[in-house]
């Protein structure tokens, strides 16, 4: 059985269920919100400019709620901010690539998404743990990953 009090540090933890649990959470609205300019977009514009655009919007978000909300207790001044955002850049360039191939295997442009979605999130959310997890408490190149800037 689960308690409020377990919940409640299941929720602040830094493991990979923790994270994973948050990840899945904020990154379901990151790709509702995502999701919704690419469809609506797609049906005005090439799709993958639709895609460039939604993506855009996404990384934006990963900047500002990734690294309070996601990985909490990580890596999280500026500079860190920017490599955290990079992450998705992978992705996207992934995506980008596998969502035309994608859509045309599953048929249709949801099923489509869906297939590129699975593959982005998975490729995101391990890039993204690594970059906030590993090496805590070094300083390095880019500078003391605690400072607040």
């Amino acid at each position: 059985m689960v308690t409020s009090g377990r919940l409640s540090e299941f929720l602040k933890g830094q493991g990979a269920g923790s994270d994973g649990f948050r990840f899945a959470v904020i990154g379901a609205l990151n790709t509702a919100l995502t999701a919704a300019i690419y469809l609506g977009l797609s049906y005005l514009i090439p799709e993958r400019a639709a895609y460039a655009i939604a993506w855009a919007v996404g990384i934006v978000f990963v900047w500002k709620v990734y690294p309070d909300l996601v990985f909490v207790g990580g890596r999280n001044s500026t500079r860190w901010r920017y490599v955290m955002a990079s992450v998705p850049v992978v992705a996207f360039l992934v995506g980008l690539y596998a969502i035309e191939p994608l859509t045309a295997a599953a048929g249709n442009r949801l099923s489509g998404l869906v297939l590129t979605l699975v593959v982005t999130s998975g490729v995101t959310f391990v890039l993204s743990r690594a970059v906030a997890r590993y090496g805590r408490g070094v300083s390095d190149r880019f500078g003391d990953d605690r400072s607040p800037d």
